[in-house]
């Protein structure tokens, strides 16, 4: 899982639903690009808090997208959630990396 949020939303509520919904390995935590982005090492504390014992602090998303990528074998998912905001700077590592974005 690559999440990451923005400070004003509840992201707290986010990750419980996140967690109580799904069997979640890892997590990736990254810092928007954005004046309104939350701390990923508040965020990574959170999912810690939550009951996630694999929580991984990236500092760009770009950086996350990357390291979340290379550590995930061939069989697995990543899901990206959290703001929109971080589904388009995905979606630009995406285009510049020419890879498949569902």
């Amino acid at each position: 899982l690559l999440f990451a949020a923005v400070s004003d939303k509840d992201y707290g509520e986010m990750i419980r639903i996140l967690r109580d919904g799904l069997n979640i390995a890892q997590v990736t935590v990254a810092r928007l690009d954005s004046g309104r982005a939350a701390d990923q090492g508040l965020l990574a504390a959170r999912f810690r808090e939550a009951g996630c014992s694999r929580v991984t602090e990236a500092g760009t998303v770009r950086e996350a997208f990357a390291q979340a990528v290379k550590g995930r074998k061939e069989q697995e998912r990543l899901y990206v959630v959290g703001s929109l905001y971080l589904i388009g700077e995905i979606r630009k590592c995406c285009r510049q990396q020419a890879l498949e974005c569902i």
